[in-house]
């Protein structure tokens, strides 16, 4: 479980890098956005692993390698802009966040689509000429709702 420091930290360090990566992005990848979705840090804040959403490119993971292979410059930037809020610049490894794409799968929203049943709606009006209540006796007609399902129906 995550301290308050940890989740302190973490929430620094993905807003700095996002700040990093709208101004370096560009010059490394072209016309890419890098989304920082999720920082982890390790109990003493010397490592934090970083996942990061790449968008719209083919091969994510060749964005990610770059942005690997540009990790000095990163947490250069990251150091000079942290400089007063940490003492020691935690080392930084990047992975690609692919959870996006597990929710675009067309076959995550079928099986989604299959499970929940459809109902039809009939709405039937009953009427009651006698009711007892403590009051007296009531005469009065009132709507019904009845939900039927698709499966019912056949």
């Amino acid at each position: 479980m995550e301290t308050t420091r940890q989740k302190k930290v973490s929430r620094l360090l993905q807003k700095e890098l996002s700040s990093i990566f709208q101004k370096e992005i560009p010059g490394l990848l072209g016309n890419v956005m890098v989304s920082v979705t999720l920082v982890r840090v390790s109990a003493d804040l010397a490592n934090a692993n970083v996942f990061l959403s790449v968008f719209p490119v083919d091969d994510p993971k060749n964005a990610v390698k770059v942005i690997k292979q540009n990790s000095v410059l990163f947490r250069k930037k990251l150091g000079y802009s942290i400089k007063n809020q940490l003492r020691i610049v935690p080392i930084v490894e990047y992975f690609l966040d692919d959870s996006a794409a597990y929710a675009e799968e067309p076959n995550l929203s079928m099986l989604i689509e299959e499970s929940v049943p459809t109902y039809q709606v009939i709405q039937i009006y009953v009427d009651i000429t006698e009711v007892h209540t403590p009051q007296g006796k009531i005469g009065t007609s009132m709507p019904l709702n009845i939900m039927i399902s698709e499966e019912a129906q056949n």
